[in-house]
């Protein structure tokens, strides 16, 4: 049996909790699709909506839709900035 994967491109887990994942990528240049953030149990944390993910450490990860970026806490409590 072949397993079809979820994700295009994943990154390592960052501080061993949360990875950021892709679908529609281009993995030879590392460029397009969406980009959102996963636990080690596989539970989508952020949805894959964005256009650039990338983990700050300490749980934190800078994303962004267009030219609007924020600043996502990827922990329960989901505190998020805006600019």
């Amino acid at each position: 049996m072949v397993i079809k994967p979820l994700y295009d491109l994943a990154y390592e887990f960052s501080d061993g909790k949360y990875a950021e994942v892709n679908i529609g990528a281009d993995y030879a240049n590392n460029k397009g699709g969406k980009w959102g953030i996963i636990d080690t149990k596989g539970k989508l944390i952020h949805p894959v909506k964005y256009d650039k993910a990338q983990s700050l450490g300490y749980n934190l990860f800078a994303l962004n839709i267009g030219h609007r970026f924020s600043n996502m806490d990827a922990s329960p409590s989901a505190r998020s900035c805006h600019f």
